[in-house]
């Protein structure tokens, strides 16, 4: 028996297949066989309490591979499990081609993957790491609960390390390291190659990697169970996994087109039984999965800390220098952030050693992203040996960045030779690209692209730097302003383009790049760009779409505060969204050069749930957070605060409450929008106690108790409050939260304005309204109860209300079911003398023509309603023409009739249109 097979299959599996009473009748046999044999016995001790996996691993110590083989299987055979004795030698047999055809895969495949790679460390680049090792052992392993996934999708993004994780993986498994015992063949397969064969099987595909000529296919895939499949950028086969499954192979000789065919294993409708790992980028994965058949979805995250100081270690020589290029990068959280994935890890790692080897000071290289960059690729346009670039260098530099502008806009990444040379790469240049590693070589199609995405921003920014963008030879490129708002946009996905953009016009760079092109252009570029800007800040259409917090990262890589304080005048509004402690400090650092700051949003989601406030990070944070709260009390300008889709802790909202009571904040209107406060709200009402500079309150989507109302009501009441206007919109109000808010309106004199829309007031609740608005002391102007529940009943205490109130201006009691009969009563108070009634809203009430002549009595009686909202209500040509005679009366005071998302006839529309010619003071909306 060969000892091949024996590493090949492990003994582990066959005593495995033995019962735990036969497991003891083979060690009691194997004490007595090496008894005859007289040969040295395993301590009895160790072998009778050993497990099957400890019990195999003292007989391959003592024994030795083959030795420990033959003795196993003559006792199978005196055990009578003949079975195994049979399985041992067929698999034995069968374990030939395996080991042939790892041998190849170990010897070739290296040496085909190395020709588009990019590091230089083979040690680092085909071994895999401790840490891939632990995490592959769990992707295919069953679960806690035993269930078992043949379909494992790995999702990272672009050159995270998904190809190399694979590529690895097979490795591993050619030389016995890993899945030995699991899989009997592993395949590579690559989506962007198969999907371009028009006609191709799966053995076809198996049999192009063999060995030799004749592969043994039907024992391949004999046991599909014992197959892996490491299936490649599966992004590829985007749009190719929808079809009719008559489309699909069941068969793996039968020819199919390669996408039909990769579908087909992908769909398992091939080989069910075999194992698949896949590659894909996030963007396609949901499009795939629904491919798929009960997938398993794991993760790539790149490179951890260790693995990044591993690299260090294999790209530098000499062991100090890597520890000093490491711990450099490493106090950039930016730039060591970037190097979780490989490929940025090798640029910025390769910067670092080009540098050490011209002798130059590697910490200004690690100082910002850009220098990084800019060391990389001045490095690789400059000969070595020489401090200056030749000028054939410099124009292939900018024929580059040309080609970086035409992909950033077209959104190609990979290049066909036409492309090449319309921005000016000839065929002579290619080789010379290639060899410094800033252009790549995709084959079999015969594509360039950049390595990373970043690089081909990089590069893009250094274009509209060099050269005017009207002049390049592909129209689809955009100007600067374009650039700057394409850039600025809310997505993030281009904030790499951003830091470059102003990147470069730091002083330093800006030197750099005049001594290397020999021009000073850079200086010109920094005005146009702050011109830009302030262009932008004018136009209010634009505010919506840009992130603030990317123009903040954009600014720190300028490091330049003059700079950023002429651009951050520049605007009156900002929307801050807060995703990460880095997003805080860039906050921290930028609003308070925000001198002209009349409107602030922010959003801060569940950055400090859960935080232990021992750690550094959490204490950075809670800094953050009270450099951003200042900017509320030393402001001079900031009037509104809007806090949406935000959670706070106790400590959170400590900070930003004590700076709202501070004497120096300004604010006037403050809007909480999907709140949640995890503590007592006191801290948060009392700030109505100290600061009656605040008028406008309005609370939406938070839910308030008994006791946050009383704290509430407490507060509206307390003599130092100033709210005017206070909006409580579905806050899950409770029925006794009425009673609190109608003695404010007796007690609080100054509140005038009052929301209480989307909560369940009821005709009940609504009562209670109405008895404080007829009081003497409630100087209520505006009410609005929109989708509260109110039915017809409630509109008679409505109607005394109106009657009884002398300072009601506007009622909206829209989206409640008060049909016409509601109607009815409300424009019986409506004509009353006493009725001061200026606004009524009656969208969506339910109201149909036949309310039409009370509202036409109501608006020849009222001397002083001006706006009426009949929107989305079914009302007919004959109802709307009593309407309209109505507000053509000379005793109507009517100035805007809103009629909104109704069905208007012709014979409708053109009594609309004579009305408002008769009436040119009258507007009626009906769009």
């Amino acid at each position: 028996m060969a000892s091949s097979f024996f590493s090949d299959f492990g003994l582990i599996w066959y005593l495995g297949e033995l019962r735990r009473e036969e497991l003891a009748k083979f060690k009691e046999l194997l004490r007595l066989e090496t008894s005859q044999l007289g040969i040295q016995q395993i301590p009895w001790a160790k072998v009778k309490v050993a497990s099957r996996e400890v019990l195999a691993d003292l007989l391959t110590k003592h024994y030795g591979e083959q030795q420990a083989w033959d003795m196993t299987l003559r006792i199978f055979h005196t055990m009578g499990r003949e079975d195994l004795c049979e399985r041992a030698r067929r698999e034995s047999a069968d374990s030939r081609p395996t080991k042939m055809y790892q041998d190849h895969v170990r010897s070739t495949f290296p040496h085909v993957w190395s020709r588009d790679s990019l590091f230089r460390s083979h040690e680092f680049e085909w071994k895999l790491t401790q840490e891939e090792r632990e995490t592959l052992k769990f992707v295919l392993a069953p679960t806690d609960t035993g269930r078992q996934f043949h379909t494992v999708v790995l999702q990272g993004s672009r050159g995270i390390g998904k190809t190399a994780l694979l590529r690895k993986l097979m490795l591993a498994w050619s030389d016995g390291s890993i899945y030995q015992d699991r899989f009997s063949y592993v395949f590579y397969l690559c989506c962007r190659e198969v999907r371009q064969l028009a006609s191709t099987s799966l053995a076809s595909l198996i049999s192009r990697d063999w060995p030799h000529h004749s592969t043994p296919l039907a024992d391949v895939v004999s046991q599909p169970e014992r197959l892996l499949f490491l299936v490649d950028n599966v992004e590829e086969m985007s749009g190719d996994m929808a079809g009719p499954p008559s489309d699909l192979c069941s068969h793996w000789l039968e020819p199919r087109p390669g996408k039909v065919l990769l579908r087909s294993l992908l769909a398992k409708s091939l080989l069910p039984a075999a194992f698949l790992l896949l590659a894909v980028t996030p963007q396609c994965r949901g499009e795939l999965l629904s491919g798929l058949q009960d997938p398993s979805v794991k993760t790539v995250l790149g490179f951890s800390r260790n693995s990044k100081k591993l690299y260090f270690g294999s790209l530098f020589s000499n062991k100090r220098r890597a520890l000093e290029a490491f711990q450099l990068v490493n106090r950039n959280d930016r730039l060591f952030s970037m190097c979780q994935n490989p490929i940025l890890c090798w640029l910025v790692g390769t910067s670092m050693k080009q540098d050490m080897d011209r002798g130059r000071d590697v910490a200004l290289t690690c100082q910002s992203v850009t220098s990084t960059f800019i060391s990389f690729i001045f490095n690789a346009f400059t000969p070595n040996g020489a401090a200056y670039p030749t000028q054939q260098s410099q124009e292939q530099l900018k024929n580059l960045c040309s080609l970086a502008a035409e992909g950033t806009w077209t959104h190609i990444q990979f290049f066909n030779q036409e492309v090449l040379g319309r921005n000016g790469i000839g065929d002579t240049a290619i080789p010379t690209l290639l060899d410094t590693k800033v252009l790549r070589c995709r084959a079999p199609e015969n594509l360039y692209g950049f390595p990373h995405k970043a690089l081909l921003q990089f590069c893009t920014a250094l274009f509209y730097l060099l050269q005017h963008p009207s002049a390049h030879p592909n129209p689809a490129v955009q100007c600067t302003r374009t650039l700057l708002l394409t850039v600025l946009n809310r997505n993030r996905s281009s904030i790499l383009l951003g830091l470059f953009l102003f990147g470069l016009l730091n002083e330093r760079e800006r030197q750099k790049l005049d001594a290397f092109f020999g021009s000073n252009l850079s200086r010109q570029r920094k005005e146009e760009l702050e011109q830009l800007l302030q262009n932008i800040s004018g136009c209010a259409d634009f505010h919506p779409q840009v992130d603030f917090l990317v123009l903040f990262y954009c600014l720190s890589e300028i490091q330049d505060d003059v700079f950023a304080g002429q651009v951050m005048a520049c605007f009156q509004e900002l929307n801050l969204t807060f995703l990460s402690s880095s997003d805080l400090g860039m906050a921290a650092s930028y609003l308070k050069h925000c001198y002209n700051l009349r409107k602030l949003c922010f959003s801060i989601q569940a950055l400090f749930r859960g935080e232990d406030p021992r750690t550094y990070r959490t204490r950075q944070n809670f800094l953050y957070w009270s450099q951003i709260c200042s900017v509320l009390a030393s402001s001079e300008h900031l009037q509104e605060l809007q806090v949406v889709d935000s959670s706070f802790t106790e400590p959170t909202l400590v900070i930003f409450c004590h700076q709202l009571r501070q004497p120096g904040c300004r604010l006037q209107k403050l809007m909480m929008n999907k709140v949640t406060m995890t503590c007592e709200k006191l801290a948060f009402f009392e700030v109505f106690t100290h600061n009656p500079g605040l008028k406008y309150l309005r609370l939406n989507r938070m839910a308030l108790s008994w006791d946050d109302m009383k704290l509430l009501r407490e507060a509206l009441n307390h003599p130092m409050c100033g709210v005017e206007g206070l909006l409580l919109t579905s806050c899950h109000l409770s029925e006794a939260a009425w009673e609190l808010l109608a003695q404010v309106l007796i007690s609080n004199c100054r509140l005038l304005y009052l929301d209480v829309s989307i909560n369940i007031l009821g005709d009940a609740g609504l009562k209670q309204f109405c008895d404080a608005l007829r009081h003497p002391s409630c100087r209520l102007r505006s009410l609005r109860v929109f989708e509260c529940l109110i039915t017809a009943a409630g509109c008679g205490d409505l109607a005394q209300a109106l009657v009884g109130s002398q300072d009601l201006r506007c009622l909206q009691i829209g989206s409640n079911a008060i049909g016409d009969a509601g109607v009815k009563l409300l424009c019986e108070a409506l004509v009353q003398p006493s009725c001061h009634l200026e606004t009524l809203g009656l969208q969506i009430c339910g109201l149909s023509s036949a309310c039409c002549e009370d509202l036409a009595y109501a608006l020849t009686g009222s001397r002083t309603l001006q706006d009426l909202d009949l929107s989305c209500n079914a009302l007919d040509h004959n109802g709307l023409a009593v309407l309209l005679a109505a507000v053509s009366h000379p005793g109507c005071a009517l100035k805007v009739l809103r009629l909104k998302h109704m069905e208007l006839g012709e014979e409708t529309q053109a009594l609309l249109t004579a009305v408002q010619e008769r009436n040119p003071y009258l507007r009626v909306i009906s769009q």
